[in-house]
């Protein structure tokens, strides 16, 4: 009895807010296995393959365009996180996953404030607190949540989610400063709406909010708008639709457009657009009540839906029992009803109201549950009940069951954690899960082409692209990455077909165009090569990298080390830092002194003598013989009509090559068109006795003899 009272005292002393630590620690710990997990699906997209995010001398155009994967993500605040890590640490992965579990540890940690402000009311000590830290950990451990901390492309979502719970938070902590409280919740949205365009979700999100928090009724209405005015709540409104207005101003300034009309998925007819809404809606429920069974990365549905899917009437019926359900609960319970309710339509953005830009067949995505499911845990928090009474025996199986579920149910979530965790470690581990989890979709097997072709087993690669194909004949993606099976194969003809089966399905991408013509070049087809590269792929995407190495690779071919050097040191500067070699031999090879030297000759023959100069000069300075550049320079001298210049550049190099004919042909070039015909003869006769098998001297002096 005196240990439990001395217990009871000291949890008394301990500030409840402190306990919030407590799930977040132990989510942090459970996540940390993450941090050997590498860059996977759309993290390769734009932190590896894409220059902008890396390359500082692009930050403000990268942070006025629209996130790389859909021209309609506007998401400046996000990448700057991004660029800030790429900045301290390249492309190293776990810097990036650390972040990601830190950002789900803190929004673990508001959970459970959250829950502790709003259930303080909860028993009679400080135990009763632990139901926040239960909600916490309902949260940061549910599995369906996995997907958004370990797939680093969540960060949206996530800092999304931070923004947003913190406006919560300020909204119940300031409620006695109405001003602060206002300016603080408009300003935290107009982050997360910098972050995320989900955000907008909030402006349902924050009224219901309200319902849950201030105990308020909506009827009588004239009591409703008294409440609304006495509370502050109207300011809180203003201040929301005020970061609404910033945001959108910001938007439209920096993309010059609202939003585009994209085709996004499939929907159909107005029957099958609202049994796709139902399947998105059952679906999120299916992951948020049984989390265990059901991650996958691609959730498939034949697009779209079919009116005779039985699956889909009945998840449209199960929305109709939610929506019966969510009534009963906010009369039964509002507090839990009201927040309810406020998950529910948080999810409204990603239910295809609004067909998302998703392919292969997936129709929602378990990231996008990070915030709603905070709303959820908040509503959840009853449920923990009988935990506060640990100590006594429950009388009932229900009691029991009371008891045993929550912790079996976090020990379960532990469990599939540690178990899906892996799966995300590398794009390899991951598609091969998707293929098994998601067989009739396109997308694992077209991702599972390009790997296993890139890392040696292009018949592999061929295997899954034809699969890919056949599941999605009109992915652009899959006859990509069919085309790189044949490439690695060999098979150029034939890669060349599916790269341009690629470019009709999406002739905006410029990798597509740039692979074309990859199999153009191994075919010796450079003039086609160089007309792809550069009125095709650079003209859709200047900052395509690989269209600037392959190019350098054709104006090398071209005898073109100018244009090929400013290629490759763009390629340099673009590439990643571990995929820079190929370029940095090719630029070796472009400042060998014979490219140049032949570049001279090339641009004398077209008539460009300043251009030969130059080029000559080029040669000279990387270490060509002076007789060369002499000769090269005494040429485009004489085909300027300099006679002096021309003398001067051969009688230099004859101080350091007497014995060279090719210097003296030349002087006897200069002396014939100065008119001194007898020097003139004497020069060639010179070039003869040196080299008599060189048959230009000789012609040289015969048609001089004849004048």
């Amino acid at each position: 009895m005196m240990h439990s009272l001395l217990a009871s005292r000291w949890f008394g002393k301990i500030d409840r807010r402190w306990l919030a630590a407590v799930p977040a620690l132990i989510v942090l710990f459970v996540y940390l296995p993450a941090l050997q997990n590498g860059l996977v699906w759309d993290d390769v997209t734009f932190l590896s393959d894409m220059p902008l995010y890396r390359n500082p001398a692009l930050l403000v155009e990268t942070l006025r365009q629209p996130f790389v994967i859909s021209p309609n993500y506007f998401r400046p605040l996000a990448l700057l996180t991004f660029i800030e890590e790429l900045r301290l640490g390249g492309l190293n992965p776990t810097i990036f996953h650390l972040t990601n579990i830190l950002l789900h540890a803190l929004n673990t940690g508001l959970v459970a404030i959250l829950a502790c402000y709003l259930w303080s009311a909860e028993g009679n000590d400080a135990r009763s607190a632990w139901l926040a830290v239960g909600a916490g950990l309902i949260y940061g451990l549910h599995p369906a949540l996995v997907e958004g901390v370990t797939f680093i492309s969540s960060r949206f979502d996530l800092l999304l989610t931070a923004f947003l719970l913190l406006a919560l938070v300020a909204d119940i902590t300031l409620r006695q400063h109405p001003v602060a409280r206002a300016l603080t919740v408009g300003l935290a949205f107009l982050l997360a709406a910098l972050t995320k365009e989900m955000a907008v979700a909030f402006a349902v999100v924050l009224p219901l909010w309200h319902l849950a928090t201030r105990g308020r009724r909506l009827w009588p209405l004239s009591q409703f708008w008294h409440s609304l005015r006495q509370s502050g709540d109207l300011i809180t409104y203003g201040a929301l639709l005020a970061g609404g207005g910033v945001y959108l101003y910001v938007r439209i300034v920096s993309l010059h457009y609202l939003l585009l009309p994209l085709a996004g998925i499939p929907t159909g007819g107005p029957l099958q657009h609202l049994l796709l809404v139902a399947r998105s809606l059952a679906e999120y429920g299916v992951l948020i009540v049984w989390p265990f069974t059901t991650l996958t990365p691609i959730h498939y549905s034949t697009l779209p839906i079919p009116t005779d899917d039985p699956a889909a009437w009945a998840s449209l019926v199960a929305v109709l029992a939610l929506v019966a359900g969510l009534v009963a609960l906010v009369r039964k319970a509002p507090r839990s009803g009201w927040l309810a309710v406020a998950g529910t339509l948080s999810l409204l953005p990603v239910i295809n109201i609004l067909p998302l830009d998703l392919t292969g067949g997936a129709f929602i995505a378990e990231r996008f549950l990070l915030f709603p499911l905070t709303l959820f845990s908040l509503a959840a928090v009853p449920l923990l009940r009988p935990l506060a009474a640990w100590k006594s025996r429950p009388s009932s199986i229900g009691g029991v069951l009371g008891q045993m579920l929550p912790p079996l149910w976090l020990a379960a979530s532990v469990l599939i954690i540690q178990t899906v965790l892996p799966f995300w470690r590398s794009d390899l581990t991951l598609w091969e899960w998707g293929g098994r989890r998601a067989p009739l979709s396109s997308v694992p097997f077209t991702n599972l082409a390009r790997l296993y072709s890139e890392q040696g087993d292009p018949e592999a690669g061929l295997e899954a692209a034809q699969r890919a194909t056949d599941l999605d004949p009109t992915s652009g993606m899959a006859w990509n990455n069919t085309g790189l099976a044949l490439f690695y194969l060999g098979r150029y003809t034939e890669a060349q077909a599916a790269f341009e089966k690629a470019t009709i399905l999406q002739p905006g991408n410029a990798l597509f165009w740039n692979n074309l013509a990859g199999t153009l070049m191994e075919q010796g087809q450079w003039q086609e090569a160089e007309h792809v590269l550069l009125d095709e792929s650079l003209r859709r995407d200047p900052n395509q990298p690989l269209a600037h190495l392959n190019l350098g690779a054709v104006y090398l071919q071209l005898d073109r080390p100018d244009l090929a050097t400013q290629h490759l040191q763009e390629a340099l500067r673009l590439l990643p830092p571990d995929q820079t070699a190929k370029a940095e031999d090719m630029l070796a090879r472009a400042k060998e002194p014979a490219r140049w030297l032949r570049l001279g000759d090339l641009l004398l023959d077209e008539g460009d003598a300043d251009g030969a100069l130059q080029a000559f000069e080029r040669a000279e300075a990387l270490g060509a013989s002076p007789a060369d550049v002499a000769v090269g320079q005494s040429a485009a001298f004489i085909q300027m009509e300099a006679w002096a210049e021309a003398e001067a550049v051969l009688r230099g190099a004859l101080l350091q090559a007497p014995d060279d004919a090719r210097l003296y042909n030349n002087l006897g070039v200069v002396a014939r068109e100065q008119g001194n015909l007898e020097a003139a003869r004497e020069y060639f006769e010179r070039a003869i006795s040196l080299s008599p098998e060189w048959d230009l001297p000789r012609r040289n002096l015969e048609a001089l003899e004849s004048r």
